[in-house]
């Protein structure tokens, strides 16, 4: 007896029914959906076993990281393996090799795995392999993919932000049926040669995992996934000099206006309101590549800052041209020189304390890259350890 599962989601008819007419066999490879398809018949598990499905994720090239779509581009390759000891009762054995065995995923169990957050795949090879073991069976699923992802990006200290892309590896199975875990003999990677952004981001080597349940919003059952997640770190060089410099020095035109007789408050307010216009102007062009954000960016913050100092030295050039004469009278003058020695200190000390949060965030962004490098050695110590094993006894066999 099987169970469906439908979603409305459109895909392409022609491949669905050469898929259907074509199994996957143990070797060779099949082209396939790796998205949500549109009916998903999962088979009831009689035994009451639960699968543990180990994980390894490849990513061989990471592409754009498009921030405004909240999306990347990816290329990976995934392994997935588990133990079925029913298997033997259901494999058929070829007369000619022994060693060669069927496997179907739509007659044996298949742990129906697939991309949470994949938006649009391009390409899409899966092929099995079947190994004998003192446990069983040993299935290896493997698929090489390619396609966009989803990434909700936190932006708060862009464009110093250190950001995740992760990959959601789900399953459509309960938990109670299957266990997904990361694989604890092979290592999951990253090839950072084959970054294309490297003028704008840091990719770092580091590949992280987490188990996460989540519940299927229409069986309304507990479901295993797996995050695999690696780190990017913008650099903000160019936001330094074309962003911040420039915010920095059309601000300070406005603190030149304080040259004028105070009694000549139209000529003043001309100069200081140019300056809060070209300051809008300004930061809607640096916000253009981000989306509609309910929070403040640390770009948005400076320039905002900016904004509401030249606007109170506008409100103040206002008020001072009405209490004053033609000759700007004495108590006048010495007050507007205090205002702009006012003006010009806290306008500095609000940009001091900026580049010190400036030090703050690289230090925290640092220091999270760190942790997440000694949990990965942490993990990954044993098995890079069997794996050097391994080499050394293949080099001692030559």
């Amino acid at each position: 007896m099987k169970k469906s599962i439908k979603f409305a989601q459109n895909f392409d008819d022609e491949d669905d029914e050469t898929d259907s007419r074509t199994p996957s066999k143990w070797t060779g490879s099949s082209k396939s959906s790796l998205a949500r398809p549109s009916v998903i018949q999962l088979d009831n598990n009689t035994s009451n076993q639960t699968y543990t499905v180990e994980l390894r994720l490849i990513i061989l090239k990471i592409g754009n990281i498009i921030t405004k779509e909240n999306r990347f581009s990816c290329e990976a390759f995934l392994e997935a393996s588990w133990y079925d000891k029913n298997l033997a009762k259901q494999l058929s054995y070829t007369p000619e090799n022994l060693n060669k065995i069927k496997y179907d995923e739509r007659y044996h169990w298949n742990p129906h795995l697939y991309i949470q957050n994949l938006l649009s795949h391009q390409s899409q090879e899966i092929w099995y392999n079947v190994e004998k073991c003192s446990q069983g069976y040993k299935i290896s699923e493997k698929r090489r993919f390619k396609g966009d992802f989803s990434q909700t990006f936190d932006l708060k200290n862009y464009p110093l932000d250190l950001q995740e892309l992760t990959i959601n590896i789900s399953t459509f199975r309960p938990q109670q049926e299957i266990n997904l875990i990361v694989s604890t003999e092979k290592l999951s990677s990253i090839n950072v040669s084959t970054f294309t952004q490297t003028h704008e981001w840091t990719l770092y080597q580091t590949v992280c995992s987490s188990q996460v349940i989540r519940t299927n919003d229409i069986t309304n059952e507990n479901q295993c996934s797996v995050d695999m997640s690696v780190c990017v770190l913008r650099k903000p060089n160019y936001y330094y000099w074309n962003s911040f410099l420039l915010a920095f020095i059309i601000t300070m035109i406005c603190l030149c206006c304080f040259s004028i007789r105070c009694d000549i408050s139209s000529n003043r307010n001309i100069v200081g309101i140019t300056v809060l216009l070209t300051l809008i102007t300004f930061k809607w062009s640096l916000t253009k590549n981000l989306p509609s954000l309910s929070y403040l960016t640390i770009l948005d913050q400076y320039s905002l800052m900016n904004i509401i100092i030249v606007f109170i030295n506008n409100i103040y050039f206002a008020v001072m041209g009405v209490f004053t004469t033609e000759t700007c009278p004495a108590p006048y003058k010495e007050i507007d020189l205090y205002v702009f020695i006012g003006s010009t200190v806290m306008f500095h000390f609000l940009n001091s304390l900026h580049v010190l949060r400036f030090f703050v965030i690289k230090y925290r962004n640092r220091k999270v890259l760190l942790n997440r490098e000694n949990e990965y050695n942490k993990n990954n110590s044993a098995k890079r350890a069997r794996i050097k094993s391994i080499f050394q006894n293949g080099s001692n066999m030559d």
